[in-house]
């Protein structure tokens, strides 16, 4: 009706007495502040952003009857001024009351005789209510399934609401978010249907309270069983150092940043089941106390994305030793990409050795040469009687009538022994017993050794001829004889 009349402040004499519907009627309506306390509002069932903005309303509202509005959502959101009396209110039908007083920062006022036994739903309710520290105990939150942000940044509220039933919540997610105040006792919760517990203490620098899981003899509390994201639940929340060794975290996918700049934090927390946890990013990050032996803890389970979510998970956590970290025990990489098998490759078959092919063996001469002394010359059968031949030309090698045939069945050469270009024939000396120094026909003194082999079978040669020289002269003499 007045959505966004920034200048209107008129005063309204309208009965409003069949109303219904009352939702955005100020909104942003900034410089409104008319008396309104005589408003009959009885059948108003939405009050939906009503004062939504209005920076300077500030009138009483006590008396008006809301015992049939439903909807209160961002009634009295961002009323910067306002701050009037609203203890007779009995909103017992209202199912909605998601961020009614959030950043009314003056507002202060009674309110612990509300009858919210409707209510579901009140997300950001006391958000930024800066001033804001009533005692709320008695306030029947049965039905209430949302809490998210109900006190985050309600730097004053430190109220006892350790009797409330919270048995159908299921989110509670910064609900106490940055209120700096606040250390009541709340370890009789019913949290057993509440999923989300992000940020619930974070920056709630002052609270230390006892939230380990026990069971009572009608329920158990603080049971975080069905609890899947823990994000930055106790972030900033300096002074939190109290056990949580009994948790049921098996249903936690998300621990980014739960104990980030918990300074004092460290206790035990290595029953923690992490089995479905998928992101631990700055987890530990400034936990500069926290010293705890997690090494049974594996991250194998995030695979390749191992590293980057566990990614800054002990950042400057200086306490903490290096052998109680997860996974210290092994330096397996956390579930690596699958290696194909290498094939078996087909045995290979060994390369045949070659058989040493035989050499044909020389014949033997009379007096072989020892394999301990192979270079002394071989001395002539002393037991024959020297012969002397016939002068011949000392410089004409000896040529037999006869080629000399091996005794051995493989004949490596067929023909008769010839000298070679560089090697001069061997002349036999008799005076001398020395046939590797022969003399040459130039009479110089320069001498030459003759291989081993060539020497043996010149010495042969000449072993032999001596022989059927000597025969054939005894043939000779036989035949003179019977002449």
């Amino acid at each position: 009706m007045f959505l966004n009349a920034k200048e209107f402040n008129s005063k309204i004499f309208n009965k409003v007495d069949n109303v219904t519907d009352m939702s955005q009627m100020f909104l942003n309506a900034t410089a409104f502040d008319q008396d309104l306390s005589s408003w009959k509002v009885n059948n108003v069932k939405n009050m939906n952003s009503m004062f939504l903005g209005a920076t300077k309303f500030n009138q009483n509202l006590n008396e008006w009857n809301v015992e049939n509005v439903t909807d209160m959502s961002w009634m009295f959101k961002d009323t910067t001024s306002f701050n009037n009396e609203l203890s007779k209110w009995k909103p017992k039908k209202a199912i909605d009351m998601s961020h009614m007083f959030e950043g009314a920062i003056k507002f202060d006022q009674d309110i612990s005789k509300w009858n919210v036994s409707s209510a579901k739903n009140m997300k950001d309710m006391f958000k930024d209510a800066k001033a804001f520290k009533q005692d709320l105990k008695d306030w029947d939150i049965t039905s209430v399934s949302n809490m998210e942000g109900m006190f985050e940044l309600a730097t004053k509220f430190n109220g006892d609401i350790s009797s409330w039933d919270t048995r159908n919540v299921e989110s509670m997610s910064g609900m106490f978010k940055g209120a700096t105040s606040f250390n009541k006792d709340i370890s009789n919760w019913d949290t057993s249907k509440v999923k989300d517990m992000s940020y619930m203490f974070s920056d709630a620098i002052n609270f230390n309270q006892n939230i380990n899981t026990k069971d009572n003899s009608n329920k158990k509390t603080w049971d975080v069983s069905k609890v899947t994201d823990m994000e930055g639940m106790f972030s900033g929340a300096t002074k939190f150092n109290s056990e949580l060794s009994k948790w049921n975290t098996s249903n936690v996918n998300n621990m980014r940043k739960m104990f980030k700049n918990a300074k004092v934090f460290n206790n035990n927390i290595s029953n923690f089941d992490i089995k479905n946890v998928k992101y631990f990013n700055n987890m530990f990050e400034n936990a500069s106390t926290f010293n705890q032996d997690l090494s049974k803890w594996s991250f194998k389970h995030l695979g390749n994305n191992k590293n980057i979510d566990t990614e800054s998970y002990d950042l400057n956590a200086t306490s903490w030793k290096a052998e109680w970290k997860p996974d210290s025990s092994s330096n397996t990489p956390a579930q690596p990409a699958p290696v194909e098998p290498t094939p078996t490759p087909n045995p290979v078959q060994p390369t045949p050795v070659p058989q040493p092919q035989s050499v044909p063996t020389p014949h033997k001469p009379v007096d072989p040469v020892k394999p301990d002394k192979p270079d002394q010359p071989i001395k002539p059968d002393e037991s024959l009687k020297p012969v002397d031949p016939k002068p011949t030309d000392s410089t004409k090698p000896i040529t037999p009538t006869k080629p000399i045939q091996p005794t051995d069945n493989k004949k490596p050469e067929s023909k008769p022994i010839q000298p070679t270009e560089d090697k001069k024939p061997i002349q036999p000396k008799t005076p001398e017993n020395k046939p590797d120094n022969q003399a040459k026909p130039d009479n110089k003194t320069q001498t030459k050794n003759v291989n081993n082999k060539t020497a043996f079978v010149a010495v042969s040669a000449v072993s032999i001829l001596a022989i059927l020289a000597i025969s054939s002269v005894v043939i000779l003499i036989k035949k003179k004889k019977n002449k």
